[in-house]
């Protein structure tokens, strides 16, 4: 699974890259290929991204210790040459399984191994691409052939495990994720199957238009059973008043040299949420206040910039990130050498 994660990651990267349009078909859609099965949607506006000097900057401050990877992006663009729009990640969070849940955690365990996950996931990116100068460029930077299957008069490109799998949609975008996820985007599109809809697409669609946004409709009890039964010495804080959460909502925006980021977290009933609110209060006191030790002055910023907000039976968590932030955030990861 390890190899699927790294193809993943190759092909999202790359394509950012890379150009050219596939003859006169149908344009894409990307939310509405997202199959019924999925509990999660993201969204990531990549032409935005690619257009916005600080991301640039952002990209160069980042250390690169291979010397063949682009020094800037505009270095990396007109290498490759591209066109991008928007990459729309979906899946479904009962499915993936890795280990280190949240009790173990409690416990004094590990961070769960996320190359070490399976399931249902998989990424449609938009944007104009050239099919076989992707595939030849995604089978150098990996080293592996990708061979081809059949699937419903698609072509599916994949590796000799079969786990994931690259298909081409329309004139403007491909389908990358596991195989599952991969063939049935493809029978979506080919009327065979039914689209995301209901309360996951409500709550995506409510996050309005921004540069990255996540919605994900929780399985009943998914969170209640990964807890630990009692909060212990360890675990100052009763991670149970969490055990309630419905729906998550993420977005971070770019106005400026504002990154506005909002986290909601929606649970089945408001006494639920307003524990969850005093608690998350009681936690941002406690690091803010005298005697916890010197606070750096990015945290510090940060903790000021913080709002806790109760709605009926949602907690809303907003902070106001800066540019300068992630500038120090940049130069810190290379003084530690990442």
């Amino acid at each position: 699974m390890k190899k699927t994660v790294s193809l993943l990651i190759t092909v999202v990267l790359l394509s950012l890259f890379l150009g050219c349009s596939k003859g006169d078909q149908a344009e894409v859609t990307p939310i509405d290929l997202v199959p019924e099965k999925s509990n999660m949607i993201g969204y990531l506006d990549l032409a935005r991204i690619l257009e916005d000097e600080d991301f640039a900057g952002f990209y160069q401050a980042i250390p690169k210790e291979d010397a063949e990877v682009p020094s800037t992006l505009d270095e990396a663009l007109a290498m490759l040459g591209g066109d991008l729009e928007e990459a729309l990640l979906f899946g479904d969070i009962s499915d993936m399984s890795g280990g280190g849940s949240i009790s173990d955690l409690a416990e004094g365990g590990e961070l769960p191994d996320v190359s070490a996950t399976e399931g249902y996931f998989g990424i449609i990116v938009k944007g104009t691409f050239e099919e076989d100068g992707l595939i030849s460029t995604i089978a150098s930077a990996t080293g592996e052939y990708l061979e081809t299957i059949a699937y419903n008069d698609h072509t599916l490109y994949t590796d000799s495990s079969e786990e994931s799998a690259i298909a081409f949609l329309g004139k403007d975008a491909f389908i990358i994720g596991s195989m599952q996820s991969v063939e049935d985007v493809i029978s979506v599109w080919e009327g065979e199957q039914s689209a995301i809809s209901g309360k996951l697409l409500d709550n995506y669609n409510n996050l309005g238009d921004v540069l990255f946004k996540l919605a994900i409709v929780l399985p009943p009890d998914l969170i209640e059973e990964s807890l630990p039964e009692s909060s212990g010495e360890e675990m100052p804080i009763d991670l149970s008043v969490f055990g309630d959460i419905e729906v998550i909502a993420l977005t971070m925006d770019k106005q400026g040299e504002s990154l506005p980021f909002a986290l909601e977290l929606c649970f089945s009933n408001s006494e639920s949420a307003e524990d969850v609110k005093g608690t998350l209060s009681f936690f941002t006191g406690l690091l803010s206040a005298e005697g916890m030790g010197e606070v750096p002055e990015e945290a510090q910023a940060l903790l000021e910039s913080l709002d806790i907000i109760l709605s009926d039976s949602c907690v809303e968590i907003t902070l106001e990130l800066t540019t300068s932030m992630l500038d120090d955030l940049t130069g810190d990861l290379g003084e530690i050498g990442l």
